[in-house]
């Protein structure tokens, strides 16, 4: 991956929160926590346009069958909650394990995974322009966590609290 292609996805991550803001989808949300530490959800995205936002991200189409993205302390503050739901729990499993296996030693835009393991599962963790990222399975659902590092600890204990039932 050369230069040029990191310094255009880091654009488009940088762009992603003007963008949702302009396209303004804020949908039900039976799924998302409220709040995560002392930030409150302030938009949801769901639909065709959750999963645009998401084949733009990755440039390319993913295995989930739907795509929630949640806005937590306001859209530009960069902390958003990425839930992509698959048809099972085995196809989450796999999706989980192969973006491990892409991040764990890094890459230009991310660092070395970590992880550790919790009541049967395994929870990661990196980092990357400028955010803590947290990501782990919860029944059929991949979640994935983006938020600044002042927010990180706080959050992140908060939403793995977080009642998902109705995935």
């Amino acid at each position: 991956m050369n230069l040029r292609s990191i310094a255009a996805k880091t654009k488009l991550l940088w762009t992603l929160p003007v963008f949702i803001t302009l396209i303004g989808c804020a949908g039900n949300n039976d799924i998302l926590p409220q709040k995560l530490g002392e930030l409150n959800l302030t938009t949801v995205i769901r639909g065709e346009k959750a999963t645009k936002i998401i084949r733009e991200m990755h440039g390319k189409v993913l295995g989930a069958t739907e795509y929630i993205i949640g806005y937590y302390g306001g859209d530009q503050s960069g902390n958003i909650l990425y839930v992509s739901l698959f048809e099972n729990e085995n196809d989450a499993r796999k999706d989980l394990m192969d973006m491990s296996v892409k991040l764990v030693a890094g890459t230009p835009v991310f660092t070395p995974l970590t992880f550790r393991e919790k009541d049967g599962g395994v929870y990661l963790r990196t980092e990357g322009m400028g955010f803590v990222h947290y990501f782990f399975r919860r029944n059929r659902a991949l979640i994935w966590w983006q938020v600044t590092p002042d927010y990180a600890d706080s959050t992140y204990r908060d939403l793995l609290n977080a009642d998902f039932q109705n995935i």
